[in-house]
């Protein structure tokens, strides 16, 4: 058994006074006052609405906050309506193993069901989702703690324009454009919802973009934040070609003589000399090897192949590419006799000569990984269909820190907090020690023993074939949880106010305070006035 203490961590990158700004600028919208606001406005008006009690503006902000403490503080944080979220188990997650570059595409009921085997479970722990990296905000990998079965419940369906599609109870978060929100608070205001992969332009934006402005293909790539080749062969699908009377620098004759003018022909041949020319690295002139260089070459290598041996064929390589030193061009000890085979082989590729083995050794190098540009961008898209599909059987996701989500079904959502379920506390039990018993010996001796036994029972049911879900039963309140509490700030208020006060449970208030202090450091004209209230220390 391990004693540990609770702790809270605030998971935003909390910005003060850019926040209380923005709650300025929405408070003035609503009462038509924007010309009032100067530099040092916001904190003036912001205690003004808090103390007249229209403190609906303060929902335009928001903060989530990371909680370890025990199951019965855990139970109360519920109430708040911050804590019950599950994924449909027919969504489908991206699953990486370190011993295959290949991803694999799973349901997350089967990902539970491989918690059930020891094979499945060994696998599991091998295993990387994609989740999003809040700091960068690029799609990373992450391991995968535990998957629980999270029962049946009423869930809803949610579709984006882009076709993605996905099942989920009201209250499960997802990342929207104003941050992590219940679906249904998302629905309600009408947000875009963070997916996976890029922002596919449709026919007519493209139309428009492509034909109607006449604007060059790499122009609108660059736009649309994807490759050139990649966007063409978004036209051809699409079929909107450009005709040949569209594209730049052409003239009539659709690819006959005379389709460029003589000026622009001119240009052309500028262009495509020395390093402009395509066909030859770093501009090297079409210089033939002068013919007694290469039959003197021939001769030293006894008229044969430096690789193979064979005699038959034969053609001059340049061991150092002329390319990278035009003066070994004609340098005779930079030649080297290959047949024709051979010189396909290593033609492109640089190698190194060494006279003691009188023969060719590769440079090692490492092929490049091809990466996909799907899997590495997030796009906020609408969601133009929602319906409640009634009853079905949920599942949620535990990821290692300091990761809180994943990506289903190509949309990003929040994991919920750890069950007593499937965890298996034979290794031993972290609690959180009373704080009202911590300066009492005699009773905190009474609590340490009374968990010291729980725990053995607990230990003694697993022994006789019992299964975690059942022996959990003897698990004591104080057993240390984790769990993820997003609130805007009207929401933090009304919850510092009833569980910071004397007649709160001394455990929520001490935790609740914790809370408090972390947040009047950061953003005090808010929460000063609660502060004040309750005589928490700043």
């Amino acid at each position: 058994m391990k004693i540990v203490n609770p702790s809270v961590v605030i998971l935003d990158s909390i910005d003060g006074e850019e926040m209380v700004r923005k709650i300025e600028a929405a408070g003035r919208t609503c009462y038509k006052s924007e010309a009032r606001i100067t530099t040092d406005s916001s904190n003036n008006f912001i205690k003004n609405i808090i103390k007249r009690g229209h403190e609906s503006v303060l929902e335009h902000e928001k903060i989530s906050v990371r909680i370890i403490c025990d199951r019965g503080v855990s139970h109360e944080l519920v109430r708040h309506r911050i804590a019950s979220y599950c994924i449909d188990g027919e969504a489908f997650t991206q699953t990486y193993y370190p011993s295959s570059r290949n991803l694999k595409k799973r349901k997350i009921k089967d990902l539970y069901e491989m918690t059930k085997t020891s094979h499945g479970r060994s696998r599991l722990k091998l295993a990387k989702l994609d989740c999003l990296d809040e700091n960068t905000g690029k799609i990373i990998q992450n391991k995968v703690n535990n998957i629980f079965y999270s029962g049946k419940k009423e869930c809803y369906e949610i579709e984006t324009e882009a076709g993605y599609k996905i099942k989920a109870t009201k209250d499960h978060l997802f990342y929207s454009e104003e941050g992590w929100l219940r679906l249904e608070d998302i629905l309600k205001k009408k947000l875009k919802i963070a997916t996976n992969g890029i922002n596919i332009p449709t026919k007519e934006e493209l139309y428009n973009e492509y034909i109607t402005k006449n604007q060059k293909r790499p122009d609108v790539a660059k736009k649309y934040g994807v490759s050139d080749s990649w966007l063409g062969k978004l036209i051809a699908k699409y079929g909107i070609q450009k005709p040949p009377t569209l594209h730049p620098n052409r003239k009539g004759g659709y690819g006959k003589k005379g389709m460029f003018s003589d000026e622009q022909r001119k240009d052309i041949s500028e262009r495509m000399k020395g390093k402009g020319n395509p066909r030859w690295k770093g501009g090297v002139s079409r210089e033939i090897l002068p013919n007694e260089i290469r039959q003197k070459r021939y001769y030293l290598d006894n008229y044969s192949c430096r690789m193979c041996g064979k005699q038959k064929e034969l053609s001059i390589h340049h061991i150092v590419p002329v390319y990278q030193d035009k003066s070994l061009f004609d340098n005779i000890d930079n030649l080297v006799t290959l047949c024709d085979k051979c010189h396909k082989k290593v033609n492109g590729k640089e190698y190194k000569y060494e006279k003691q083995f009188k023969a060719l050794k590769p440079i090692e190098y490492s092929p490049r990984k091809k990466k996909s540009m799907l899997n590495k961008m997030v796009t906020f898209r609408s969601i133009i269909k929602s319906k409640k599909i009634g009853v079905t059987a949920t599942y949620d996701i535990e990821m290692q820190e300091p990761i809180h989500n994943f990506i289903a079904n190509g949309f990003v959502v929040h994991n919920s907090q750890e069950s007593t379920r499937y965890v298996d506390y034979r290794k031993g039990m972290e609690v959180i020690a009373p704080c009202y018993w911590q300066e009492n010996p005699i009773q905190f001796k009474v609590w340490s023993n009374a968990m010291r036994f729980l725990e053995a029972n607990y230990k003694t049911l697993i022994k006789g074939g019992a299964k975690p879900e059942e022996a959990r039963a003897v698990l004591p309140n104080s057993l240390k949880t984790e769990i993820v509490c997003t609130m805007n700030f009207r929401e933090w208020r009304h919850f510092f106010k009833l569980r910071c006060a004397k007649a709160a449970h001394p455990q929520m208030r001490e935790l609740s305070c914790m809370i408090l202090e972390k947040f009047v450091s950061l953003i005090p004209v808010v929460f000063d006035d609660i502060v004040e209230s309750f005589k928490v220390k700043k």
